[in-house]
């Protein structure tokens, strides 16, 4: 199995990172949005998780919408993990295309990669 994490802050990045490895899963990350739509073309992950506040010149909303229009990486799922979870934002990436909504806030890391890990297995 193999997991893309697009997150711009490098502890929370870093972090992520050895939960899955921890777990035997192998990973891509980037700390912004710029390469992730390549990157999934060319990597093929098993699932993506994004998270929504990055750095110009692509926020996650734009990257989920670019992924979920390209016929090579429609099929990725994709799970937001975001400290935006307002309802407008959560309907938001649902209606783009993402398979689930993880606020950052509330959940453990250990939680996070199994939820992560469970998703991709479906």
């Amino acid at each position: 199995m193999k997991v893309l994490i697009v997150e711009d802050d490098v502890f929370l990045a870093k972090v992520y990172n050895a939960q899955f490895k921890k777990a035997g899963i192998e990973t891509i990350v980037l700390n912004n949005g710029e390469k992730a739509h390549a990157m999934a073309k060319s990597e093929n992950p098993d699932i993506i998780m994004l998270d929504l506040m990055l750095p110009p010149p692509k926020n996650g909303f734009e990257i989920l919408e670019e992924l979920k229009k390209d016929p090579k990486t429609k099929n990725i799922p994709v799970v937001i993990l975001s400290m935006l979870g307002s309802n407008e934002d959560v309907a938001k990436t649902e209606k783009l295309g993402a398979i689930r909504h993880i606020p950052k806030t509330g959940a453990s890391f250990h939680e996070v990669v199994e939820r992560i890990t469970e998703l991709a297995k479906k």
